[in-house]
């Protein structure tokens, strides 16, 4: 009799184990807020300029960990027109990384050739709200 109990113990114990934490899908937005780098043309689109050329449609965003390994990778959508005030404008260009592993000190957001952004999970959980210009 005493196997038995022995056995269902073991399996209640390791029922009981949580598994890895649920990986992240990491969204976010980068606004670029430089006149002089904006670009439209009457619609709501826009694009970046002047030194901004690596912020456009289809723009690589890295996700790395604290180690600096590339951990997921996503693009840019095209760059939406957003007005600041009566006279200033944005250029606001959503991502989505699906799939980041969880469980890591910090995590790198990193967006065309600029340097990235430190994160903790929670904030990568959260959404992540990057401005430039």
């Amino acid at each position: 009799m005493k196997p038995v109990l022995i056995v269902v113990a073991s399996a209640l114990l390791l029922s009981g184990c949580s598994s890895a934490p649920a990986p992240i899908d990491v969204t976010g937005s980068l606004t670029l807020t430089s006149a002089a780098a904006l670009k439209f043309d009457g619609s709501q689109e826009c694009t970046a300029s002047s030194g901004y050329d690596d912020i456009a449609t289809g723009g690589q965003v890295v996700v790395s960990d604290d180690a600096g390994k590339t951990i997921g990778l996503g693009t840019l959508t095209a760059g939406t027109l957003t007005p600041i005030d009566d006279l200033n404008w944005s250029c606001v260009f959503s991502f989505s990384v699906p799939k980041i592993p969880a469980g890591g000190s910090f995590y790198k957001v990193a967006i065309g050739h600029r340097d990235g952004v430190q994160f903790k999970e929670s904030n990568l959980r959260d959404g992540v709200a990057l401005t430039l210009g």
